[in-house]
């Protein structure tokens, strides 16, 4: 219950950080904030250790490390690709697809950017498209909407592709192979997250093409 309190109030942290720093009078980063939830959760843990509950220690011992480890590098190698520029080059290459035609430019961005999403980690790749795409759509006097919907969409659901695009699948394995002893590796994992992947994107597109593709 604690870590779920604290966890709510470092989210609520991160999205009013612009008032949050107005209020103290300097640039707060996103940074910052999760690490003042880290040690508030620290502090909690060895107050309630006085009540008899498990101290900070315990709690640490009992993290998957090799998931934050992945999370990290994960993060890493995205902002390299995103600082060059990569991601970018992508997104203003398909900007023009926006004056095609509705059908035509929903339906490449939502499977180009599906599949992007199954290989980058893709809360880089969605914000780079947004940023391009809301920008574009309103220079062309088109209505973004339909491509930001169809881009979140898409990228979401193709993330599930690899472990590169969620890593919440990492974390999943983790605890697969700590509760019932059964190992996935390489095509072991592929053969359940690509067709599920495929299968969420291609009835999302068939639903979603009915509401803005259309």
């Amino acid at each position: 219950k604690a870590s779920l309190v604290v966890f709510t109030f470092t989210v609520i942290g991160m999205a009013l950080r612009p008032d949050i720093s107005k209020w103290l009078g300097y640039e707060v980063t996103l940074g910052e904030i999760a690490l003042g939830g880290g040690l508030t959760m620290a502090l909690i843990g060895e107050i309630m250790r006085s009540r008899g509950y498990a101290g900070f220690d315990n709690i640490l011992s009992k993290v998957e490390w090799n998931a934050l480890l992945f999370y990290a590098s994960l993060f890493i190698l995205v902002g390299g690709l995103e600082h060059v520029g990569i991601i970018e080059r992508i997104a203003e290459e398909m900007i023009p697809l926006i004056t095609s035609g509705r059908f035509e430019a929903y339906t490449i961005f939502y499977w180009v950017i599906g599949i992007l999403g199954g290989f980058i980690e893709h809360d880089a790749l969605l914000l780079t498209f947004f940023k391009a795409i809301h920008t574009s759509a309103l220079e062309a006097g088109m209505s973004p909407w339909p491509y930001l919907w169809g881009t979140a969409w898409s990228g979401t659901l193709g993330s599930n592709l690899t472990l590169a695009g969620a890593p919440a699948i990492y974390v999943a394995l983790l605890v697969v192979r700590r509760e019932s002893g059964k190992d996935y590796r390489g095509l072991g994992v592929l053969r359940l997250t690509v067709p599920y992947a495929l299968a969420s994107l291609g009835i999302h597109y068939l639903i979603s093409t009915l509401f803005w593709g259309l």
